[in-house]
């Protein structure tokens, strides 16, 4: 069992030559029985991971230590945790990067260190530090997030100015210590933070002397995005974060990237979090093996994405409604006639995908669509 088969099967298929809208009407629905747990064959239309089983996942960590010599680390220090630490800094343009059991964890840190003693931090209200991190900052750190932005990707670089004015202005003045911006953000569909609005707000915050910290939990996923450069939207801040198990393999865990002095002191306070583990090579082996080779594959994953939605919105039933800003999903509206079976067909073909009642779909792109030519996945969406 070869470990690149397994993780992104078939990204040597050589894009489908098909004319768009052009699917074999003689071709049946797939009659064998549905699998029981996904695959390295399973297509997922949903989240950012290419699944692979429990099993695939030991052979794959399996081969891959076999690649790399003395893996293992001590308390997250050297072997494969320490080299993906240096992959991931160079990567973003910084010097330092730390890993972390979870990005929670890692988005806590960073406000805190950043903050220091002006306890005030700025987010947007939709955005994971605010929404879906159990009131961590303000319970363990003692800081007071002020959420902006409501119903929005993003505050303007203008109504976060007048903020922090108003806190400075106030009776008895408080002084913003830092801010957290997500993006892409997973509460609007994957909508990303224009890089001007980027730009402008780090103008603000650095004349402030405020700390800048990215919730770049899926910057990756940028690639393939008009202009966009990774370093140059990294150099806009001062931490960043970004995931390791949502595309790049690993079980669990997030890295955390800066200038070495901060991150110093990053490493102290994982400490004080309770994410020193004795051991993280199984967690850091997977990223550290795919990473080199991700952003190539990722690029051909948003072809055959693309290929596959034009497939469908060339036949009837399958309408696309784009996301402004819109990085890794594509939403498409399927009428009710298409809806008849779907879900069994899709499910009998190995390819899963969320489809509301109402036929609302977000298609996403992973790099699991690579697997299938585009024709045989759209295929499993038209022939009834």
């Amino acid at each position: 069992m070869q470990r690149r088969e397994l993780f992104s099967k078939s990204a040597a298929i050589m894009v489908s030559t098909c004319l768009p809208g052009v699917v074999s009407a003689s071709a049946s629905t797939p009659k064998t029985k549905p699998p029981t747990q996904l695959s390295s064959r399973s297509v997922t239309l949903f989240g950012d991971t290419a699944p692979l089983s429990p099993l695939e996942q030991i052979a794959y960590l399996h081969e891959a230590a076999s690649d790399i010599n003395n893996p293992e680390d001590l308390y997250l220090k050297n072997g494969a945790v320490s080299a993906l630490e240096k992959q991931i800094a160079d990567l973003f343009g910084k010097t330092d990067a730390v890993f972390f059991p979870t990005g929670t964890m890692a988005n806590n840190v960073a406000v805190r260190l950043l903050a220091d003693e002006q306890r005030l931090v700025l987010t947007q209200q939709d955005s994971h530090l605010y929404a879906d991190e159990s009131d961590a900052a303000q319970i363990l750190s003692g800081l007071n997030l002020v959420p902006m932005a409501p119903g929005l990707v993003n505050p303007s670089p203008e109504s976060v100015r007048l903020e922090i004015e108003s806190w400075k202005n106030r009776p008895y003045p408080v002084a913003v210590g830092a801010i957290s911006l997500e993006s892409p953000v997973r509460r609007h569909n994957g909508a990303y933070i224009p890089f001007k609005d980027l730009e402008q707000i780090s103008s603000i915050a650095g004349e402030q002397k405020i700390g800048m910290h990215w919730d770049g939990s899926r910057s990756l996923l940028l690639y393939g995005i008009d202009n966009f450069n990774l370093q140059k939207t990294a150099s806009l801040f001062d931490t960043i974060m970004v995931s390791l198990d949502k595309y790049l393999g690993a079980p669990t865990g997030a890295m955390l990237i800066g200038e070495r002095t901060n991150m110093e002191k990053a490493r102290h306070l994982r400490h004080l979090f309770g994410g020193l583990l004795h051991g993280g090579w199984q967690l850091a082996l997977p990223p550290l093996i795919n990473l080199p080779k991700f952003q190539e594959n990722y690029l051909k994953a948003q072809i055959r994405a693309k290929e596959v939605v034009q497939l469908l919105c060339n036949s009837e039933g399958f309408t696309l409604k784009p996301i402004n800003n819109g990085s890794n999903i594509l939403p498409i509206q399927i009428s009710e006639a298409r809806l008849q079976g779907l879900k069994e067909r899709l499910t009998a073909a190995d390819i899963y995908a969320r489809i509301s009642d109402d036929g609302k779909m977000d298609f996403y792109t992973n790099l699991s669509i690579l697997r299938r030519p585009p024709a045989e996945i759209a295929r499993a969406f038209l022939i009834k």
